[in-house]
């Protein structure tokens, strides 16, 4: 009898906390009621969007930090490119190093919190520096082949300036290195020695470096 008593009473405590549950409380459809609110983005616009072609130029009152590919973050010291993900330092080194020297310099940028706080910078691939190009500007003599607009600065665009990437290559028995150059009036990239000396711009995030 004592059994039965107890699952009664929970049998009426089911019953009166059924009754007092607000009706809202019981699950809705997961199925989405309308289009996107102008906030929310869908997945292939979750950075990166490699598949997207975002605009640089277009932040509000001329804002280059604020662009739909853009945005300044770690108090302006980067920016992330939204397009790959990537995320670079706003004004890149200005001194000459060799490959090993750079990443080097690209390590400290943890040890000394000169970007943002924040470790994990390193030497980008080829392809990495080569997806800040706008290749439109191929055809404009003597300017920045960097998108219009772009919110960097010291970056050195005047021939031979040469920026090194991770992306190493046997060449001849020796150890080369692909190097990008951002003037609209050569080619955009080259090989060199890793003895050479070159501009580096540090990046954070993506895959890493495969040898090619």
């Amino acid at each position: 009898m004592k059994k039965r008593g107890k699952v009664a009473l929970v049998f009426m405590m089911t019953i009166v906390i059924g009754f007092l549950l607000p009706a809202g409380t019981m699950a809705g459809s997961l199925e989405p009621s309308g289009p996107p609110d102008s906030t929310m983005k869908t997945l292939d616009q979750i950075p990166p969007t490699w598949s997207l072609k975002l605009r640089a130029d277009d932040g509000p009152n001329g804002d280059p930090c604020n662009s739909s590919r853009f945005k300044c973050i770690f108090h302006n010291e980067a920016v992330l490119d939204k397009e790959t993900g990537l995320v670079w330092e706003q004004s890149p080194g200005i001194n000459l190093y060799n490959l090993q020297a750079a990443q080097n310099r690209c390590n400290s940028l943890c040890w000394y919190y000169t970007a943002g706080g924040r470790c994990g910078w390193r030497i980008p691939t080829v392809q990495e520096l080569e997806s800040l190009i706008d290749p439109t500007r191929f055809s404009l003599q003597g300017v920045s082949t960097l998108p219009s607009g772009n919110p960097f600065s010291n970056v050195h665009v005047n021939w031979p300036s040469m920026y090194w990437s991770a992306t190493v290559m046997p060449w001849g028995g020796s150890p080369m290195a692909w190097e990008v150059t951002f003037n609209s009036d050569h080619s955009l990239n080259d090989v060199g020695a890793v003895t050479n000396e070159n501009y580096v711009w540090c990046v954070r995030g993506g895959s890493g470096v495969d040898a090619q």
